[in-house]
């Protein structure tokens, strides 16, 4: 592999880890350590996600983000330290996704002491995952280790939430990342001196693209993959599969897990919707269920605070899987489905849109003829993992490093 004109050594920054729903980081840091780049994976709490089999490996390149305190105490006397992490917190508000001031103030302690870990090694980079958390530690960390900052930005909810925050942020990176033109622009409104580079999450088409079991499009299974937030949408496709079922017999069924699982049951009850809630089940047997779907579905809209998805690979996934798909007009999903030709774009927030694009998707055979294979070719040719970590590998590749020698 030879992604630049030197092999990068990535510190790869999760908030947390392992989280069963950020499979696309974990297949993105298993392709970087296979490419012999990867320095380590960084984390300020375990997590207690699962990790799909394929990615197993990457868990023994992970370590706990911890440092001595006296050590990095110090650090905050060093001036361009404390004017960031001055200029941080007078921009961090409070309520947000970041945990506020306290939350900054910890992220950025955490940042430290990662620098100083960092020291010891051999990267070459800082690539925080997440423009929100994990790249407050980022920031930090970058600066106390000498090393240029990554940051990798997938929806607007840490500018609607923390816009003064997160430009802080993209101006101090040397690099950003967007997963998605939607994303892109987002940087540029908020940061117009900022050059994005759009790297998608990707799957791996190292094989042959799956093909569904004979006989399940007529089953009018529905299934969608996504954790029970509102931000997924749930409780509109609840309301979709109840006016569906007035006129179509079907079945949906959401494999995921979280704090709404209480207020979907009960709209569930109420509507004597055909949907079953899985709970969060392990990726392999959500691989099996998905084959066996007639139609994928993910109804996202956009929740209180501008948290939504960015282009989710839980669509992606039944794209390649050859299940025709269902999404709504929200963030880069539209982006994915080319506006229609790979997928049907539902109106966000709407269970009568919904509701019609899932008839259609279940019913119409030459519809989903068509749609199948335009999204097997979207996914080839745009959303490879190998093809878009090599591009990853050589945008890091190009960094120039500033050690800031002068400041330590």
């Amino acid at each position: 592999m030879n992604p630049g004109s030197r092999s990068p050594k990535v510190a790869v920054i999760c908030y947390a880890f392992p989280v069963t729903t950020q499979a696309f980081h974990h297949r993105r840091v298993r392709a970087i350590a296979a490419y012999g780049c990867l320095e380590g994976i960084y984390y300020v709490k375990k997590g207690a996600g699962s990790i799909e089999q394929r990615s197993a490996g990457i868990a023994g390149q992970s370590t706990l983000i911890t440092a001595a305190l006296p050590l990095t105490i110090f650090q905050l006397c060093r001036p361009r330290v404390a004017r960031m992490l001055v200029r941080c917190l007078l921009a961090a508000r409070q309520g947000n996704f970041e945990g506020g001031k306290g939350g900054l103030a910890w992220q950025a302690l955490k940042g430290i002491q990662l620098g100083l870990q960092l020291r010891s090694t051999d990267a070459t980079v800082v690539h925080a995952t997440f423009a929100a958390a994990a790249a407050t530690v980022g920031l930090f960390a970058s600066i106390v280790a000498g090393l240029p900052l990554s940051i990798e930005v997938h929806s607007p909810a840490a500018a609607v939430a923390n816009p003064r925050l997160l430009a802080i942020k993209l101006r101090a990176a040397a690099l950003t990342v967007v997963i998605s033109r939607y994303a892109g622009q987002m940087v540029r409104d908020l940061a117009p001196e900022v050059e994005s580079q759009i790297v998608h999450c990707g799957l791996d088409l190292d094989g042959p693209i799956s093909q569904r079991e004979d006989g399940h499009a007529a089953s009018n299974r529905v299934f969608c993959v996504g954790s029970l937030q509102p931000k997924k949408g749930h409780k509109i496709l609840i309301q979709a599969s109840a006016l569906l079922a007035e006129s179509l017999p079907h079945s949906v069924a959401i494999a995921g897990e979280g704090p709404d699982r209480d207020g979907l049951e009960a709209e569930i009850l109420r509507l004597s919707a055909p949907v079953e809630l899985l709970g969060e089940i392990p990726p392999d047997q959500v691989a099996r269920l998905r084959r066996q779907s007639s139609v994928g579905v993910l109804a996202s809209v956009r929740a209180t605070g501008g948290n939504e998805d960015g282009i989710p690979v839980a669509l992606m996934e039944f794209m390649a899987d050859g299940v025709p798909v269902v999404g709504t007009d929200v963030a880069g999903i539209g982006e994915l489905l080319k506006q229609g030709e790979a997928g049907a774009v539902a109106e966000s927030g709407s269970a009568r849109s919904l509701a019609h694009a899932l008839q259609v998707a279940l019913t119409d055979r030459d519809w989903r003829d068509q749609r199948i294979a335009s999204a097997r070719k979207v996914i080839e040719e745009e959303f490879s993992n190998e093809l878009e970590t090599l591009r990853l590998l050589g945008l890091f590749a190009k960094l120039e490093i500033d050690c800031f020698e002068g400041d330590r």
